[in-house]
C-alpha cells in the first residue's frame, strides 16, 4: 500500500488501485500522519493541526472515532497505532511520496557532488515525476496543511532546477523544457528557475527565445519588483548575447546553522504558515512582540520550513552596536579588521547566494541591525533577513509581522505537554484541571515564555497551587509601571515568583552566573562565588530543573529576561562582588592562556579563549568603564595573541581606543608594552580620531627607547603590521640585539621569521631561505602551529622566486594543513591561490583553475577581498593567454572591484593592472596599455615592493616596445633589470629615480 499527498490526498494499493476516501476529515488525518509516517504525534498536535486554534467541542473524541475509521478503510487496523498519548502511522516511510521525494532528491545531491550528472538526472526527473498537482491540494483547509505545502513546494522547484542543470551538463536539456515551462508560469519572478529556463532554451537551439525571455523577466521585475535582474541572470544574458553561456550552477549545498528545537511546536501554525507567505513576497520580515512571546522558535521554524542555506545569529550576547557585524561575521565564517573591512567582507561572503539570514534579538542594537541589514540587502540581491525585535528596524521594504500571545486554548495545551515532560503522567482529564489550567495560561497573558516557566513549577507545585499563587502576585502582569522596561511589564513577576521558590544559596549562584555574557562553566561560576565545583554544579543543575537556565555541552546560559532580572537583584541587594571576581578570573585565565598559545598547548587554549571570548571582552569593557586602566592594559596583553591568531583584532579596537582616552598622556612606565599594543588595536579598523595620532607617536618613541627583549611576545608582530615593509629596515637593529639577548627559542623563531621576511621583500632569497629555515626550526621546537604556518607560506614564495614550483607547490600543501588545524580559512584561501599560479606556471591550468574556483568560493564565503582579487587576477591572465580576452576582461574587473584598502589588496591591485596592461596591449594597442602600467608602478613604489616594481616596469618596456619607441623600451628594461634582485647600488639609483619621477610620469624618457 502506498499514500500519495504530492497532488491530492490519495491511498494506493499494491495492484495500483486507488482506495476510496471519505470526507476531508479522513483525507486530512491520513496526510499529517503520513507526513510525518513512523513518527508518533501528540493528540494535541493533531488537534492542533487538523482544527487550528479554535477546535470544537469533544475535539478529542471526534479524532479517536476519525482513527477507528482510517483503520478500517485502510484494511489493517496495524497500520493506525496510538502509544504514548498520540498515533503514529506505522508504514515504511519509502511507501509515502513525499518521503520518496525527499530520499530521491538527497541522493541527487550526492550523485552530483560526485559528478554523476546522468545519475542525478534520473533520480531527479523520478523525483519531480512523483508530483501530481499542488501538494496537499484537497486539504489545505487543514490548518497544517498550508505551511508544509509551502516548503514542499520550495523543495519542488529547487529539485527542477537541480534537474535542469544535471540536464545541461549531460546534453539532455529537452528533458526540462516543458516540466520549467509549467513552473515558470507558476513562478514568474523566481530568478533561479528563470535562468536555468534561459539556459535550457539556448541548449535546444531556441536562441532567440531565451533572449527574449530574458527581456520578459527584465520587465517583470521592473514593473513587479522595482528591481534588475540579479548577477546570475545577468551573467546567463551575457553568454546568450556572445554565444557562450555559462556552465550549470556547481551542487548548492543547502547549509543551516539553526538551533535544533527539543520541544514541540505548538499553536502557531497560522502564523508558520502567514511567515512562509511573508518570506516568499519580501526580502525582510520583522517578527514583532514582547519578550517571550515566541519571537524566536517561531522565526527558527519558518526558516527550517525553507529549502534554503540558512545562518542564524543571535544578538543578545552582544553589548555594543559595533559588534553587530562581527556577530554576523561569526555566523558566516567572516572575520575583518574593523566594521568597515567586515561589512565589505559580508557584502563578498553573502553577494550570490540564496541565503536567508535569521537575526534574532534586534533590539537593543536597533540602529546597527537595522543600518547592516540595509547595506546587506542592497548588496546582495538573493539574500532575505528575517529579524525578531520588540521594534521595528525601520527600514524601506521592511515587512512586519507582529506576533501576539496564545490564544487560551494553545496556551492550555503548551501547559499540559511541557507539564507532562517534567512531570511523567499529568494531565488535564477533569473540568477543574481544565478550569485552573486556563485560569493559569489567562493570568500569563498567554506568554509561552511565562506558560513554560509555570509548568517547570508543577514539579513541586499542585496545578491548585500554581494557580493560586499566580492570582496572589500576578495583576502587575498586565498593568505594569508605564516607565517599566517592556520585557518588565509581562514577565518580571514570572522571573520574581521564580526567583523567590530558590534559596538563598541557589539566589546567590544565580546571581553569579548573571555576570557572564553568553554563559559559562562550573568552574567559572565556582571561582566568582568563592565555592567549591561541586557545590556549584548541583545549584546550577537546580536553576536548570527550574527553566532559569539551560545547559549545552557543559556550558550554563540563562534566558537573557532571566539574566537581567538576576544582574538587577545584585545591585538590589547590594551583591556586586560577582563582577570583580569574574574581572579577576578572566584575566587570570587569559594570563594563564598566553604563554601556552607560543607552544604545543596552541589548539586547546584557542579553544578555550574562543568559547570565553564574550565574556573577556565584557570583562575588559567593564574595567576601562570602571577606571581600572591598569588592569585593563594587563588584559590586552594577555589576550593579544589570541586576538592575533583568530583574526578579531579590529573588533576590539573600539575598547582600546575607549582605554586610550581613559588613560590620556599618563602612560604606565611599567605596561609599556600593554599600551603600545592598545595604540597598535585601536589604530586596526582605520578609525581615525583626534587623539589616535598622538598616541602613535608616543607609541613610536617608546619602541625607539624599549630595551630589550620585550616581555609582551606579541609586540613585535603588531609593530611589523603597523609599519611595514617599507619602514621595517628600522628593526633591523634591534631585532639582531634581541638575537643576541635571548635563549627564549619562540622568540628566536619570530625575529628569524622577521629578518626572512624582510630580505624577501628586498629580493634576497638565499638570505631569505636561510633565516626562514632557522625560524621553521624554532617554531617546530616549540610547536607553534601558527609560526609554523606563516614561515611556510614564506618559504613557499621563495621556492617559487627561484623557480622550484614544484617544491613551493609541496611547501604550500604543509602550510595549508597548519592553517587547517588553526581553522583559519583565510590563509588557506590565499595558499590555494598561489598554488594555482604554481600550477599555471608549470602547464597544468585545467589544475589550476579547478583551485582557483575552490578559492574564489572558499574568499568569497569568508569576505577575503584580497583573496578574490588575486584569484581573478590569475583567471583573467590564463583567458587572456589563451586569447579568450572578453572572459579575461571580466576577470580582471571583478578583480578590481574586490579590492579594499588593505595592504594584500593593494598587491594584488598591482598585479590586475599588470595583467591588465598586457591585456590593453594584446586587445587595443599601447596607447590604453600605458595606464594600467604606471598604475602598478605607482603602488609598488609607495609599498617599496621590488619584486612587483619590477614586474610592472617589464611590462612598460613591453607597452613602450609595441608603440614603436624602442629607445625607452630599452631604458624601462634596463631600470627593471637594476632593480631585480638583492639591494645594490645601482638598484637603490634605479628606485629612486622610478621614485622621484611616477607621479607625472616622465619615468620612460628618464630610463633612457
Amino acid at each position: 500500500m502506498q499514500i500519495a499527498v504530492l497532488g491530492t490526498v490519495r491511498l494506493i494499493r499494491d495492484d495500483d488501485v486507488r482506495i476510496p476516501l471519505s470526507g476531508l476529515g479522513q483525507r486530512a488525518l491520513l496526510a499529517v500522519l503520513a507526513c510525518e509516517a513512523g513518527r508518533v504525534i501528540s493528540v494535541e498536535r493533531l488537534i492542533d493541526g487538523l482544527h487550528g486554534d479554535r477546535p470544537p467541542a469533544g475535539a478529542a473524541n471526534a479524532l479517536q472515532a476519525q482513527a477507528s475509521r482510517l483503520r478500517r478503510t485502510l484494511g489493517e487496523s496495524g497500520l493506525v497505532v496510538f502509544e504514548s498519548g498520540g498515533y503514529r502511522l506505522a508504514i515504511d516511510p519509502e511507501l509515502v511520496d513525499l518521503h520518496r521525494f525527499t530520499a530521491l532528491t538527497e541522493r541527487a545531491r550526492d550523485r552530483r557532488t560526485s559528478g554523476d550528472h546522468q545519475g542525478a538526472a534520473e533520480l531527479l526527473s523520478a523525483a519531480v515525476g512523483l508530483w501530481h498537482g499542488p501538494a496537499l491540494a484537497d486539504v489545505r483547509e487543514a490548518p497544517f496543511a498550508t505551511p508544509v505545502a509551502v516548503r514542499l513546494e520550495e523543495q519542488r522547484v529547487a529539485a527542477l532546477e537541480d534537474w535542469a542543470d544535471s540536464a545541461l551538463a549531460v546534453g539532455a536539456a529537452e528533458q526540462v523544457v516543458e516540466p520549467l515551462r509549467a513552473a515558470i508560469a507558476e513562478h514568474p519572478l523566481r530568478e533561479r528557475l528563470r535562468a536555468r529556463w534561459l539556459l535550457v532554451l539556448a541548449a535546444v537551439g531556441r536562441q532567440a527565445e531565451a533572449l527574449a525571455g530574458f527581456d520578459e523577466i527584465r520587465r517583470l521585475l521592473a514593473e513587479e519588483l522595482g528591481a534588475d535582474p540579479g548577477a546570475e541572470l545577468a551573467e546567463v544574458h551575457a553568454g546568450l548575447l556572445t554565444g557562450t553561456p555559462p556552465p550549470p550552477d556547481p551542487v548548492r549545498a543547502v547549509a543551516t546553522t539553526l538551533p535544533s528545537p527539543l520541544t514541540s511546536f505548538i499553536g502557531r501554525s497560522a502564523e508558520l504558515a502567514g511567515v512562509l507567505s511573508r518570506l516568499g513576497e519580501h526580502r525582510l520580515v520583522t517578527l514583532l512582540g514582547p519578550g517571550g512571546v515566541g519571537k524566536t522558535r517561531l522565526a527558527t521554524e519558518a526558516a527550517a520550513g525553507l529549502h534554503a542555506e540558512v545562518c542564524f545569529v543571535d544578538l543578545s550576547p552582544i553589548t555594543g552596536s559595533e559588534q553587530v557585524p562581527h556577530a554576523v561575521g561569526a555566523a558566516l565564517g567572516v572575520r575583518g579588521n574593523g566594521n568597515q573591512n567586515l561589512v565589505h567582507r559580508l557584502l563578498l561572503a553573502a553577494a550570490d547566494r540564496d541565503l536567508l539570514l535569521v537575526l534574532d534579538n534586534c533590539e537593543h542594537v536597533i540602529a546597527a541591525a537595522a543600518g547592516l541589514i540595509h547595506r546587506l540587502l542592497t548588496g546582495c540581491p538573493r539574500l532575505r533577513v528575517l529579524a525578531t525585535s520588540r521594534e521595528p528596524l525601520g527600514i524601506t521594504g521592511e515587512a512586519l509581522f507582529p506576533v501576539s500571545p496564545l490564544p487560551l486554548d494553545p496556551a492550555v495545551t503548551l501547559l499540559a505537554e511541557r507539564a507532562a515532560a517534567v512531570c511523567p503522567g499529568f494531565t488535564l482529564d477533569t473540568p477543574e484541571s481544565v478550569r485552573l489550567a486556563e485560569r493559569v495560561c489567562a493570568a500569563l497573558d498567554g506568554l509561552p515564555l511565562a506558560v513554560e516557566l509555570a509548568a517547570a513549577r508543577l514539579r513541586s507545585l499542585s496545578l491548585a497551587e500554581v494557580a493560586a499563587r499566580l492570582d496572589d502576585r500576578f495583576g502587575l502582569l498586565s498593568r505594569g509601571p508605564r516607565t517599566s522596561a517592556p520585557r518588565h511589564q509581562t514577565l518580571h513577576a514570572v522571573v520574581a515568583w521564580s526567583w523567590e521558590l530558590l534559596s538563598p544559596a541557589d539566589q546567590r549562584t544565580a546571581m553569579a552566573l548573571s555576570v557572564f555574557d553568553g554563559g559559562a562553566r562550573a568552574a567559572a561560576v565556582a571561582a566568582v562565588t568563592g565555592t567549591s565545583e561541586s557545590t556549584v554544579d548541583d545549584a546550577l543543575l537546580e536553576l536548570v530543573d527550574r527553566s532559569l537556565a539551560e545547559v549545552t555541552d557543559g556550558r550554563y546560559r540563562m534566558l537573557e529576561t532571566i539574566r537581567e532580572f538576576c544582574a538587577a537583584r545584585q545591585v538590589e541587594t547590594g551583591q556586586t562582588e560577582f563582577l570583580r571576581a569574574r574581572s579577576v578570573y578572566y584575566l587570570d585565565l587569559a594570563l594563564e592562556a598566553s604563554p601556552r598559545l607560543l607552544g604545543a598547548e596552541q589548539l586547546d587554549r584557542l579553544r578555550l579563549l574562543t568559547a570565553e571570548h564574550h565574556n573577556l571582552t565584557l570583562s575588559l569593557r567593564r574595567e576601562i568603564t570602571d577606571g581600572q586602566a591598569e588592569t585593563a592594559l594587563d588584559l590586552i596583553g594577555a589576550l593579544a595573541g589570541y586576538w592575533r591568531i583568530r583574526g578579531v583584532r579590529g573588533e576590539i579596537s573600539p575598547l582600546a581606543r575607549l582605554l586610550l582616552d581613559r588613560l590620556g598622556q599618563d602612560v604606565p612606565e611599567d605596561r609599556a608594552e600593554e599600551y603600545v599594543l592598545t595604540v597598535m588595536l585601536a589604530s586596526m579598523d582605520g578609525a581615525e580620531t583626534d587623539g589616535l595620532a598622538g598616541h602613535l607617536t608616543t607609541a613610536a618613541r617608546i619602541m625607539n627607547e624599549r630595551s630589550w627583549p620585550v616581555r609582551q611576545p606579541y609586540l613585535l608582530v603588531y609593530w611589523a603590521n603597523q609599519a611595514g615593509p617599507a619602514q621595517g629596515e628600522q628593526l633591523h637593529t634591534p631585532i639582531y640585539r634581541m638575537l643576541r639577548n635571548t635563549r627564549d627559542r619562540w622568540l628566536q623563531g619570530l625575529l628569524h621569521f622577521g629578518l626572512g621576511y624582510l630580505r624577501l621583500y628586498d629580493a634576497d632569497l638565499a638570505a631569505a631561505d636561510d633565516l626562514l629555515g632557522q625560524a621553521l626550526a624554532a617554531f617546530t621546537e616549540v610547536g607553534d602551529r601558527w609560526g609554523m604556518a606563516q614561515v611556510l607560506d614564506a618559504q613557499s614564495d621563495v621556492a617559487a622566486r627561484r623557480g622550484d614550483l614544484a617544491e613551493s607547490l609541496r611547501i604550500t600543501d604543509l602550510a595549508m594543513a597548519r592553517f587547517r588545524e588553526l581553522d583559519s580559512r583565510e590563509e588557506v584561501s590565499e595558499l590555494q591561490v598561489r598554488s594555482a599560479e604554481r600550477l599555471a606556471a608549470l602547464g597544468r591550468t585545467a589544475d589550476a583553475e579547478r583551485m582557483l574556483t575552490m578559492a574564489v568560493q572558499l574568499a568569497t564565503r569568508t569576505g577575503v577581498a584580497a583573496t578574490v582579487a588575486a584569484a581573478h587576477h590569475v583567471l583573467g591572465d590564463l583567458a587572456r593567454r589563451r586569447g579568450e580576452y572578453r572572459k579575461a576582461r571580466n576577470h580582471l574587473e571583478l578583480g578590481l572591484a574586490a579590492c579594499g584598502a588593505d595592504f594584500g589588496s593593494d598587491v594584488a591591485l598591482i598585479r590586475l593592472n599588470i595583467a591588465l596592461s598586457r591585456l590593453e596591449l594584446a586587445e587595443h594597442g599601447p596607447e590604453r596599455a600605458r595606464p594600467p602600467a604606471l598604475t602598478a608602478m605607482a603602488v609598488a613604489v609607495a609599498h617599496r615592493l621590488f619584486g612587483e616594481l619590477t614586474d610592472a616596469t617589464e611590462v612598460l618596456a613591453e607597452v613602450r616596445a609595441a608603440a614603436g619607441d624602442t629607445a625607452a623600451a630599452a631604458g624601462l628594461s634596463h631600470t627593471a633589470a637594476a632593480l631585480r634582485g638583492p639591494s645594490t647600488p645601482q638598484r637603490d639609483e634605479a628606485f629612486k629615480l622610478v621614485e622621484a619621477q611616477i607621479e607625472g610620469h616622465p619615468v620612460e624618457a628618464d630610463s633612457r
